[in-house]
């Protein structure tokens, strides 16, 4: 649990700081180590699954990229964002996918 925590808490320092750029992220600057913590695994049932370390960076980077897009469209802070349901697992689908193919 410790991993994924020090894999979320790197991937929050690095959108923050703009090292990643949360609509178009950078998956080759991403350590090896945090990448194997926020990829696809297998479920006890067989299922390929993102692990929920995944699950927290893809909401994390698809709430960022829906605020940079409407800041950049009103050029201000939005005091509120809707989301739809299929933008959060699209996100999350694409996050894990891009993470575990990175590790390829």
């Amino acid at each position: 649990m410790q991993k994924q925590q020090k894999a979320i808490q790197w991937v929050v320092e690095a959108v923050e700081s703009g090292r990643i750029n949360p609509l178009r992220p950078d998956m080759s600057i991403i350590p090896d180590d945090i990448l194997k913590e926020i990829a696809w695994e297998e479920s006890p049932e067989g299922e390929i699954v993102p692990k929920q370390a995944a699950v927290d960076v893809a909401i994390f980077l698809v709430v960022h990229a829906k605020m940079a897009e409407t800041a950049g469209t009103n050029q201000h802070i939005p005091s509120h964002l809707s989301l739809e349901t299929n933008e959060v697992i699209t996100g999350i689908q694409c996050f894990a996918m891009l993470a575990t193919l990175e590790r390829l």
